[in-house]
């Protein structure tokens, strides 16, 4: 369960990660 749950919490982490910084370059790019 232990690893479970560090891999969901290390998907979700990526997740945000890139959605984030896929923002962050549409907003630098206008």
């Amino acid at each position: 369960m232990t690893i479970s749950m560090t891999t969901c919490a290390a998907g979700a982490v990526t997740l945000v990660l890139a959605s984030y910084l896929v923002y962050d370059s549409f907003s630098g790019n206008t």
